[in-house]
């Protein structure tokens, strides 16, 4: 089969040489802001816009430019926004690289954090930020993250500033410090943690102190003036080689961002949100080099393969004879498909072998084109992530008298944890399950198609469109609900069916749902591959995955689907070589059978299965093992663990249950464990291992008092409303709790009833943590009339209505000494709409303690479930805060035992108690030495080798979060490609 799965590559100008190259500076441009520069940029949105030239001389700061006039991108005030798209200056010509210069000041919020930073992006001429300016929107809604102007465009090359650590870009976190991203893509993250540091302070990003420090004692917060104007240069070639100068220092020093060359425009853009500082720019520069030459255009990779490309400018084109590469310093040039497309020239190669998935390669490549230019490139990819499917698993004999799927559907009266885990745990008990079997084999329907919503409207990507193309396929409803309890939530699916795979190759496949799936390929759980997974709660979203088999065949597909609450809806399809739903096969699908592998006998169940991450430290070791066409014989089972424990083994009907019992004992954190399966069934042996890993939980050890040691019982719960909105996200409520927010907005919570508040907002005393704006059921505790721990009736939430008789707009902190009676792994659920985090100790803001769970963010009435250990019983200080934005708002704080929940500080035996106060003195814990250490680090042919003890974790940020090397040991090497890797041995 040939393989079309292609995708987008780093490509890294390492090294170019003999470069005859023909450019001309196209442009070059100064703006010093001594006049209003507001018709001179092609758009500028903001919401200051009385305010975006300094050269207007305002009373309470003046024109302190460097000199005079200046561009303000924001003031140190909360809430605000710019975007400004600067001029065209090559009238449409083709630039391939630019370089910019400005004066920038930076800092001096009027909060003690500065947030959020600027962004300095080369925005490609499709980019939508450009539709976001041209609507006349401030706000950049198609940022890299919606609204946070300081993440930088979609497209193109974006480097930010970003003074406000704590949001999330689109694949992963943000740090306080320079990131570089690329086509949507983190390419680099610099690091600069110092907040407020002198303008030569390399390891700060703003340009002076604070007003009310030790180094501006006299100097009022907000006031721009006691900062320096500092230098900042950007500069991006058309290797993408890219240099970042600031303060004196070259920052970024010719680092392989990929971007390649692509008309464009420039953007400026910046905000503030309830932090705030400073963002002034002035003497802007900008330099732009044209094409002159053919250029370097890209390079993609593959799972097996790459395409270098060439881009024509004008009569100027690459000699496609002249092309020579090298791939990981082997000559493939004779193996090159050369290729023509409008005006880009492609170099293609196809190996013979597969790369292992996700590696990285290198090829070198020199070309000559028709204008006697020359040029040298090193460039790198990474390949393509894939899945493979050894040809030993294809089955024989598999019964295809019925096509399409087996679908087992599961409902749990009572909430379940929306997450893979726990829901392979919840197929595999005993729980009562309420779905309705109508029609069903003991709740197992053979269906044709994996289409399904709960009420059978069009969600998804497949619906009811009446197009006639291969999507326009009708949603079903889901077999089994509602259930007997009317339900349409705590739902779990399991699918099981033979894939006919017509021939070797790859195939893209994708999975639809709300909430979370995973996908395996194997013959019994045992032996399963994991394939594709979302783990979580989420709306109609697509996950895709591609999988390669090596031959064609027969094979066994499962899918676990699962729904927590609010919609329900799974498909399950390919994207290549087809678009089509599984089993479709008139619209191209690939065929399914609704059989079951024919094998001596099954592992129906293994929890933890074969590649699981995420697992809980005191999980026990469950195989179920089922006779098939042979009995299992129950003497030969044995079962054991990388970590010394084994199993014991038992028999009833034709089920073999084995177990480790393990005795709330904990795993460490991220360790990665071995499980080893043995039996014989019919005289046939069989030995199967498998892998999971442990999450990386944390540990409770700040200011433990003894158990008793509580007094007064129930939580200090905290409120504070504004009259206008903030920005939904934790950085923003922490700020409005602290009464900075907006430049200190009035709370408008209402008072009535309430305590005296030692800090902003309004103080209630609370026995339970159980709330909806307007005491009605919400969430999964509620008055349900059943006796049940979560029979509970919903509390107003204290203060709310305000003073404005609004319900929207709030943030509450609540306070607790909680105790803990045994040592061992705690599990807590928040249910909320909108955000919540739950940290260690009573520390607000920059001082919070140890994050233990956290959702950043706008919801409905939704869990997020964490787990940490407690290895010293006692009563510690825990802190929540909860937000909301408009619409609903509700809070449950729970703990649970996997089957079943209980509120804090419920009356309930099993509920965990809080209190307000306490007694004793307050100590902190010892945390055990893991043991790990790294002994050396060395370089060995350009590799940095690290040789430990324990286990190998890394992060790109000095600050963490640390998380395990997959398949690491000592030594351990890895070559240095990124720009800043941390290691630490625990």
């Amino acid at each position: 089969m040939e393989n079309n799965n292609r995708r987008k590559m780093k490509w890294s100008a390492l090294a170019v040489g003999a470069v005859f190259a023909l450019s001309a500076q196209a442009g070059e441009k100064t703006w010093d802001f001594e006049t209003d520069p507001f018709d001179d940029f092609e758009y500028i949105e903001s919401t200051q816009l009385d305010y975006i030239w300094g050269g207007q001389g305002f009373d309470d700061w003046g024109a302190e430019g460097n000199p005079d006039g200046f561009f303000s991108i924001t003031e140190a005030t909360g809430g605000t926004s710019t975007i400004a798209v600067l001029p065209d200056i090559d009238n449409g010509d083709f630039v391939k690289s630019f370089n910019m210069k400005m004066d920038l000041r930076m800092g001096n919020g009027t909060t003690d954090r500065p947030a959020d930073g600027i962004s300095i992006n080369f925005a490609r001429s499709s980019d939508p930020m450009l539709a976001d300016v041209q609507g006349g929107s401030a706000v950049p809604g198609n940022a890299a993250t919606g609204g946070a102007a300081e993440t930088g465009t979609q497209t193109g090359v974006a480097v930010s500033f970003d003074t406000w650590a704590g949001n999330s870009l689109p694949d992963g976190p943000d740090i306080e410090g320079i990131i570089v991203r690329v086509d949507n893509k983190t390419v680099g993250r610099f690091a600069m943690p110092t907040r407020h540091g002198a303008a030569d302070d390399i390891t700060s990003l703003q340009t002076g102190p604070i007003g009310g420090s030790d180094a501006a004692p006299d100097a009022e917060r907000g006031d721009p003036t006691i900062l320096d104007w500092v230098a900042l240069e950007v500069d991006v070639d058309e290797l993408g080689s890219l240099n970042v100068t600031y303060k004196g220092n070259k920052l970024v020093d010719n680092f392989a961002s990929g971007f390649f060359p692509s008309p464009g425009q420039i953007i400026l853009m910046g905000r503030t949100g309830g932090a705030n500082e400073s963002h002034h720019v002035d003497n802007l520069t900008l330099t732009t080099q044209l094409a002159e030459s053919w250029l370097v255009a890209g390079l993609d990779g593959t799972a097996n393969g790459f395409t270098f490309s060439f881009r024509d400018v004008g009569n100027s084109q690459v000699d496609a004879d002249s092309i020579v590469i090298l791939l990981d310093g082997v000559d493939v040039s004779a193996e090159l498909t050369k290729s023509k497309d409008g005006e880009f020239t492609h170099a293609t190669y196809v190996g013979d072998t597969l790369f292992e998935s996700g590696s990285e390669h290198t090829v070198d490549v020199t070309a000559s084109g028709n204008d006697g230019r020359s040029t040298s490139v090193t460039a790198s990819f990474t390949a393509q992530s894939y899945s493979m499917i050894p040809a030993d698993l294809a089955l024989e004999g598999v019964d295809t008298g019925t096509k399409g799927f087996l679908l087992f559907i599961k409902q749990k009266d009572g909430g379940v944890g929306n997450n893979t885990q726990e829901r392979l745990d919840h197929l595999a008990d005993d729980s009562e399950n309420v779905a309705d079997d109508f029609q069903s084999d003991d709740y197992t329907w053979t269906v044709d198609l994996i289409n399904f919503d709960q009420d059978g409207n069009p969600q998804g990507e497949f619906r009811d469109s009446g197009n006639g193309d291969s999507m326009d396929v009708p949603d079903d409803y889901i077999p089994g609900i509602p259930g007997f309890t009317d339900s349409t939530d705590n739902i779990t699916g399991f699918i099981q069916t033979v894939a006919r795979i017509p021939e070797a190759g790859f195939y893209t496949f994708g999975f639809n749902s709300d909430d979370g799936f995973l996908t395996t390929v194997g013959n019994d759980s045992a032996s399963q591959i994991r394939v594709g997974e979302f783990s979580g709660g989420r709306g109609a979203s697509t996950t895709d995955y591609t999988v390669y088999f090596e031959a064609a065949g027969d094979y066994a597909m499962q899918s676990l689907w699962y729904e927590g609450g609010g919609g329900a809806n799974f498909e399950w399809f390919t994207i290549t070589p087809n678009k089509a739903l599984l089993n479709d096969t008139a619209n191209g699908g690939i065929q399914t059978f609704a059989a079951l592998p024919n094998v001596p006998a099954r592992v129906t169940s293994a929890t933890p299965g074969n590649g699981a991450a995420g697992v809980s430290p005191n999980n026990n070791v469950v195989v179920t093992i089922e006779d098939a066409a042979s009995k299992v014989d129950a003497g030969s089972v044995s079962l054991s663990l990388s970590t010394g424990e084994t199993g014991t083994a038992s028999k009833s009907g034709g089920v073999t249950t084995v177990t480790v019992d393990r005795d709330g004992a904990l795993w460490s954190p991220a360790q990665e464990v071995t499980a080893s399966l043995n039996y014989t069934a019919g005289g046939s042996e069989r030995s199967v291992d498998w892998t999971f890993t442990v999450q990386d939980y944390p540990t409770l050890s700040k200011g433990r008092t003894d158990v008793g040691s509580g007094s007064d019982s129930g939580f200090e719960f905290r409120i504070f409303q504004t009259a206008t909105s903030r920005g939904n996200n934790t950085a923003d409520a922490e700020a409005q709790l602290a009464g900075t927010w907006a430049d200190g907005e009035e709370n408008v919570a209402d008072p009535a009833g309430s305590e005296t508040s030692d800090g902003p907002g309004v103080l209630f005393n609370v026995d339970l943590i159980n709330m909806d704006q307007d005491g009605n059921a919400q969430g999964v505790f509620r008055d349900s009339g059943d006796g049940s721990s979560t029979d509970r009736v919903d509390d107003p939430i204290p203060g709310i209505p305000g003073l404005t008789d609004s319900t929207d707009a709030m943030s509450a902190e609540i306070l607790a000494y909680i105790e803990f009676p045994s040592a061992g792994y705690y599990q807590m659920i928040f249910n909320s709409d909108d955000g919540f985090r739950v940290t260690e100790t009573h520390g607000a803001g920059d001082a919070a303690g140890m994050e233990l769970g956290v959702f950043e963010g706008g919801r409905g009435a939704s869990d997020t479930q964490f787990g940490f250990a407690v290895i010293e019983a006692g009563v510690y200080p825990i802190r929540a805060i909860w937000y909301e934005g408009g619409g609903g708002a509700n809070l449950e704080w729970s703990t649970t035992d996997g089957a079943s929940r209980w509120l804090i500080n419920d009356s309930d035996s099993n509920a965990l108690k809080a209190f307000r106060s306490r007694s004793g003195t307050p100590s902190d814990v010892a945390l055990p030495s893991s043991g790990g250490s790294i002994a050396s680090v060395g370089l060995s042919e350009g590799n940095v080798v690290i040789e430990y003890s324990g286990t190998l974790k890394s992060s790109e940020s000095v600050t963490g979060p640390f998380n395990a090397v997959g398949g690491a040991s000592s030594p351990y090497s890895v070559e240095p490609t990124k720009a800043a890797e941390f290691y630490i041995a625990e």
